[in-house]
C-alpha cells in the first residue's frame, strides 16, 4: 500500500469552532488525485513507514477544477475519533496521507428536476461541490434546489458556507431554497438566529410541499447523522421520492476497500 499512498498537504486551515474545522489539502502532484463531485477521500496520518495510521473517510467540498481537496471536519471522540484528534494537532504546511482513490455513490442525477438536500453540519460537504459544479456551468436553470442544513448551535452551520448557500438563494430564487436549522433555539449561543427550527426529518415533508415539488420529479439526498437520515428517508420514501444517501459509519477496514 505504502507505494499507492498520497501525500497531502495542508495549505489552508479554518477553525470554525473548537470541534468544526475546514481542512484545504493540496496534492502533489496537483493531478494526483481526481473525483467527482459528491464523492469522498480517505486520509489518515503518516505512520513513518509509508503507510497510514487511522484512516478515515470525508466528503469533499470542493470541485476538481479548484484544484484542491477543501474538508469540513468535526472533531470526535475516540474510539470514532481517533483520526481528528491527531489532525487537530497539525497547521498549515503539515502533511497527511492520501488513499489515491476517491469513492462514493452519492452523486448528482440529472434527471431529476427536484433535488433536496438534507444533510447535519459537515454532511453538507458533498453538496456544496454539486452546487458549486453545476452554478459554474450555469444549469442550476434546469433543476430546482432544496437545501435542509441542521445543527444543535447556529456556528455549527459555519458562516463560510451558510453564506455561500444563503447567496445563492438571494441570486436564485426560484431556483434555489437554503433553510438552515437549529434544535436548541433558548440557548444563549443560538441568540439572534434566523432560520427554521426543529430536526431535519420533522421539516422534511412541510418544506417539499412548499416548493411545490411532486414526488415523481424529486430525489432527496441525505448526508450527515445516521439517525437522521434513518428518519428522513423514511419520511421521503413514503412521500414517493426517490433517495439517496452516503454513509460513513462503516467500520476504518472497510474504507481501505
Amino acid at each position: 500500500m505504502g507505494r499507492e499512498l498520497l501525500f497531502a498537504y495542508i495549505m489552508r486551515r479554518i477553525d470554525h469552532t473548537p470541534d468544526l474545522a475546514t481542512f484545504v489539502l493540496k496534492t502533489e502532484p496537483r493531478d494526483a488525485f481526481s473525483w467527482l463531485p459528491g464523492q469522498y477521500c480517505t486520509i489518515g496520518i503518516d505512520d513513518g513507514k509509508g503507510g497510514i495510521v487511522d484512516p478515515r473517510p470525508y466528503s469533499i467540498v470542493s470541485c476538481p477544477e479548484d484544484g484542491v481537496i477543501e474538508l469540513f471536519v468535526e472533531l470526535g471522540p475516540p474510539p470514532d475519533g481517533n483520526l481528528t484528534p491527531k489532525l487537530w494537532a497539525l497547521k498549515e504546511y503539515d502533511h497527511v496521507r492520501l488513499l489515491p482513490k476517491a469513492k462514493g455513490k452519492l452523486l448528482f442525477e440529472p434527471a431529476f428536476r427536484n433535488h433536496v438536500m438534507v444533510a447535519t453540519v459537515t454532511g453538507i460537504a458533498p453538496f456544496l461541490a454539486m452546487l458549486w459544479r453545476h452554478f459554474r456551468e450555469q444549469t442550476l436553470a434546469d433543476h430546482r434546489f432544496l437545501i435542509l442544513h441542521g445543527a444543535r448551535y447556529q456556528d455549527e452551520l459555519t458562516s463560510r458556507y451558510r453564506n455561500e448557500l444563503s447567496d445563492l438563494a438571494t441570486l436564485l430564487p426560484d431556483q434555489f431554497c437554503y433553510v438552515p436549522a437549529i434544535t436548541k433555539p433558548d440557548e444563549e449561543r443560538n441568540r439572534g438566529f434566523l432560520g427554521a427550527v426543529g430536526r431535519l426529518p420533522s421539516l422534511l415533508e412541510g418544506a417539499i410541499a412548499s416548493r411545490g415539488f411532486v414526488a415523481e420529479e424529486t430525489i432527496v439526498y441525505l448526508c450527515g447523522n445516521p439517525d437522521m437520515i434513518v428518519a428522513a428517508k423514511t419520511i421521503a420514501e413514503r412521500l414517493g421520492c426517490v433517495t439517496r444517501e452516503e454513509q460513513f459509519w462503516k467500520p476504518a477496514k472497510e474504507a481501505l476497500r
